[in-house]
């Protein structure tokens, strides 16, 4: 039974290598005799790579050679096509973070739901980006906006839990209407608009603790 489960395995891979091998062949083909001006097979060849690699090592025992290799594909894939398309604007520069938290995720394991890793990384997307934005895109503060998005991680973490809903809205609340705050005086100073948004934001906690909060200690839970 093992022997044939693994010969089973074994044509699997085979068959996902020759099968994608020849997949990518035949776009390069029709690309080479049609349009070679733009090399477009690179974008179904990206996505036909996916089937051998994830026959191969798409288990338990490889997971973490698997985000490896693959976030590397994704940074090599994006890099050709920043390259192509638009060699003056590296754009592909936003997407190493983002990419590489997936294999850190994967080593890091269960850990990445406590706090000290959320703030830890976090807080070295935001640097990572503040240098971005200082170096290579300067001008616009855009950090702002994934620090805003990365800030949400250590705070959902600490205070999402049951238990923790009232602190959780209100913590939210603040760092959305910092947001607001900073967007408002950063890009237009002249018109204070800030205030319609956190209006509406002030609701989360003010219904949390109608509805969440109060019914808890009424009941004694």
């Amino acid at each position: 039974m093992n022997k044939y489960i693994e010969n089973n395995r074994r044509f699997a891979m085979g068959f996902s290598i020759v099968g994608s091998l020849v997949i990518i062949a035949f776009f390069f083909m029709t690309n080479y005799l049609t349009s070679w001006s733009f090399p477009w097979f690179l974008y179904p060849s990206f996505a036909v790579i996916w089937w051998p690699l994830s026959v191969y090592l798409m288990k338990p025992h490889t997971a973490k050679a698997y985000s490896v290799i693959s976030s590397l594909i994704i940074l090599a894939f994006f890099s050709l096509d920043n390259l192509i398309n638009s060699p003056s604007c590296p754009w592909m520069l936003f997407t190493i973070f983002p990419v590489l938290l997936w294999p850190i995720c994967t080593f890091l394991g269960r850990r990445v739901l406590e706090l000290p890793a959320a703030l830890g990384l976090s807080a070295m997307g935001i640097a990572y980006y503040i240098m971005l934005n200082i170096l290579i895109f300067p001008g616009f503060p855009w950090t702002i906006f994934p620090a805003y998005v990365l800030l949400w991680w250590p705070l959902s973490v600490a205070f999402a839990g049951r238990g923790h809903a009232m602190t959780f809205s209100i913590c939210g609340t603040l760092l959305s209407a910092a947001l607001f705050i900073s967007l408002n005086v950063l890009a237009t100073p002249q018109t204070i608009w800030a205030v319609y948004p956190i209006f509406a934001l002030a609701w989360w906690p003010l219904a949390t603790y109608y509805f969440v909060y109060k019914p808890r200690r009424l009941t004694g839970r």
